[in-house]
């Protein structure tokens, strides 16, 4: 798939969920391990693919104007999920851990294929791949940690993704 202003940058996304190695995972991510460049997201804070496309555009965004906070643009999209500026707060919160159960896989400029990136990707997570999509999402989704990290009011709570989107897009203006 490929994002409107950016057409020449391929995104994929997969989800997982009951992943046994997330661990191992871990360790390989913490260790930097290149095999494993993505961005791995726990799946617990996502309700809608507009939340993952949202930061994956602002993230590619930030590179293309040499504004990236961060290493690595895998973890811009992290960091680009998160509503707050730090880093830290971002892989605490949405970053994948060692106790992650379900989890969300983007990779940008990847392989041709959806297929072939698929299959990069089930060579290194253990779980059952899941469809990438809002029922999905909300299904995993913890929605009182979704009104923590985001700071949701009853209000927002009738409409999330709305107030999510906006929390990201606004992310370090306030």
């Amino acid at each position: 798939m490929y994002l409107p202003l950016f057409q020449q940058t391929p995104l994929s996304v997969f989800v997982f969920e009951n992943v046994e190695n997330a661990e191992e995972l871990h360790q390989e991510l913490i260790g930097q391990n290149p095999a494993y460049d993505y961005a791995f997201i726990d799946a617990s804070s996502i309700v809608s693919v507009k939340q993952i496309y949202s930061a994956a555009m602002r993230a590619l965004q930030a590179q293309s104007d040499g504004q990236m906070k961060s290493k690595t643009l895998h973890m811009e999209v992290i960091l680009s999920l998160c509503p707050k500026t730090e880093i830290s707060t971002a892989l605490r919160q949405f970053g994948m851990t060692k106790k992650s159960k379900n989890i969300v896989v983007l990779e940008i400029n990847g392989a041709p294929s959806e297929e072939e990136e698929l299959a990069r990707v089930a060579k290194i997570v253990q779980g059952k791949q899941l469809p990438f999509c809002d029922e999905t999402l909300k299904k995993l989704a913890d929605m009182k940690l979704v009104k923590k990290y985001y700071k949701l009011d009853a209000a927002a709570m009738q409409n999330p993704t709305a107030a999510i989107l906006s929390a990201i897009a606004l992310r370090g203006y306030s």
